[in-house]
This record gives structure tokens, C-alpha cells and sequence, in this order.
């Protein structure tokens, strides 16, 4: 099964995923796009690099198809969903603890402004349900990343 772990800059992906990797495959895209042959360039306004998202669809997939029956890879990211995974899991987080998570980063003021408009407006949520076979949301803000792990790990092994 393919899993991605999405959400909002800010709300715990990575937290969660480096957990998991004690038991799962799990790959953290945004590495990948760091990679020339995985990026079409670089959004200067935004000052971030823009990802291939057919291609990096085609490597996961390629990745995934090469495990074992039954095994489990996660894909994290803001873009997870993007990847034609099999189950979605959306992260959320209270926009006035994700703001804090945000400066603590280092994040610049219109690069908060920005996320945190694309939380309130629900972005990830929208686009998931709208390209992904099966969404599933976890509300980050009062949880340790142990916790939600857990609450993840239920999920997939439902």
C-alpha cells in the first residue's frame, strides 16, 4: 500500500514520518525534489523549487511496485497527495499553534500569511478529496508526534 502523509507546512509530517521509519519504508519527497531530474525549476516569488510531479509519480510508483505484496511505503509531503497514492492521510493543525510551528522554522512573514490561508481554506484537504481514492484527516494540534503516529498506524492497518 501506498500512503501518503500530507498536509500544511507546519503540521507534523515530518515529525511523524521520521518516527515511522523504524517500521516503514517512507520517503520524504521534498528531498527528492531537491534533485535536479525531480524539479522544473525555481519559483523565485516564492523562493522554493518547483516539483515534477509526473515524475516523481512514476519513481514512487516504480519504488512501491518493486516491494513486497502487503508492505507499506509512505510518502511525505505537502505534494504526497499529488502521487496517485492508495490511502491519504491529511494532517491539520489549529492555524494559531501552526503559526508558532512556522516561526519556529524561521518561516518569513508571507510565507506564513500564505500557509496559513491555504489551512483556513482547507487546500490539501480540497485537493485530496478531489484526486485521491481514500482521505483520512488527523487533527495534529494537541498531539505528540508518538500519538499521532499511532493514530496512524491504526489507520493503515485497518
Amino acid at each position: 500500500m501506498l500512503v501518503a502523509i500530507t498536509g500544511t507546512p507546519g503540521t507534523g509530517k515530518t515529525s511523524v514520518s521520521e518516527l515511522m521509519e523504524a517500521e516503514y519504508s517512507v520517503i520524504h519527497i521534498n528531498e527528492l525534489v531537491k534533485k535536479k531530474e525531480f524539479n522544473i525549476g525555481t519559483d523565485e516569488e516564492r523562493d522554493c523549487l518547483i516539483a515534477d510531479t509526473d515524475k516523481l509519480t512514476e519513481h514512487i510508483h516504480s519504488l512501491h511496485k518493486n516491494m513486497r505484496d502487503g508492505e507499506v511505503m509512505i510518502v511525505e509531503s505537502h505534494l504526497s497527495h499529488l502521487l496517485d497514492p492508495d490511502l491519504t492521510i491529511v494532517l491539520k493543525t489549529d492555524t494559531a499553534v501552526l503559526i508558532d510551528r512556522l516561526k519556529t522554522k524561521g518561516f518569513g512573514k508571507s510565507k506564513i500569511d500564505e500557509n496559513i490561508e491555504a489551512e483556513i481554506m482547507d487546500v490539501i484537504l480540497v485537493e485530496s478529496t478531489e484526486v485521491c481514492k481514500e482521505v483520512k484527516v488527523i487533527d495534529t494540534t494537541k498531539r505528540p508526534p508518538e500519538d499521532v503516529y499511532r493514530s496512524i498506524r491504526t489507520i493503515i492497518c485497518r
